[in-house]
């Protein structure tokens, strides 16, 4: 119920982008292939619907332009998410985002800033960007967001793990001359604080909404003594 719910809300705000992270994943295919069916913004650009890789599952990359730019997102599925799955009977390829090369410096020269978004660990991410400086900002929900951004040559790693009652999430103001340009940002999602966010008040919502009711209290039968 709650991640229909979420589904629901990415489409409701327009989000341009969604990856899946291991959490997801282990959730069961079948569940984010009809979400995408249904309009919901997943992007993942190395799972296949056949072995030639010819056929991506989800929508690989997205362009927005803001104020002129071209703004483009790819999402990846990472190996280590990918290990995780509970379900190893999907027919899908899988390809490693350090094998998506043509990809990456495809979409590189169409925009003018490339952001990759996934679960990565911090080696992965480091590998990534090492190989594909065309990479301007990797945003990974596999690295807690108090540990500091750091560079891989001109790209920047950004980590926005949640934890609890906490959603973490990155203000990116888009300078062309400057990628590093980023606010890290932190709200409470505990139902108990005063809603002061659309994000705050939907997940508020969604835990009220399925909170299980109180069963009545049925009283005992009384025996009638006469009975014995």
């Amino acid at each position: 119920m709650k991640t229909r719910a979420l589904i629901d809300f990415y489409r409701m705000e327009g989000y341009d982008a969604v990856a899946l992270s291991s959490h997801e994943i282990q959730q069961g295919f079948p569940l984010w292939e009809q979400a995408f069916k249904s309009g919901a913004p997943i992007v993942v650009a190395n799972l296949f619907s056949d072995s030639r890789h010819k056929r991506p599952v989800f929508t690989p990359y997205v362009i927005k332009k803001d104020h002129g730019d071209k703004l483009a997102v790819i999402g990846f599925v990472t190996e280590s998410a990918w290990k995780s799955r509970l379900d190893t009977t999907s027919s899908f390829a899988f390809v490693p985002p350090i094998a998506m090369g043509k990809l990456i410096k495809k979409v590189a020269k169409k925009s003018d800033h490339l952001t990759v978004i996934g679960e990565f660990t911090g080696a992965e991410a480091d590998t990534l960007v090492a190989h594909y400086p065309q990479i301007d900002l990797l945003i990974t929900s596999g690295i807690k967001t108090s540990e500091r951004a750091r560079t891989v040559g001109e790209s920047v790693i950004i980590g926005s793990n949640s934890r609890g009652y906490y959603g973490n999430y990155v203000d990116f103001a888009f300078k062309a001359s400057d990628s590093t340009s980023f606010t890290p940002t932190q709200q409470t999602l505990d139902e108990s604080i005063p809603v002061d966010s659309t994000v705050q008040q939907f997940v508020n919502t969604v835990n009220q909404n399925m909170k299980v009711p109180a069963q009545p209290v049925i009283p005992p039968i009384p025996v009638n003594p006469q009975q014995h």
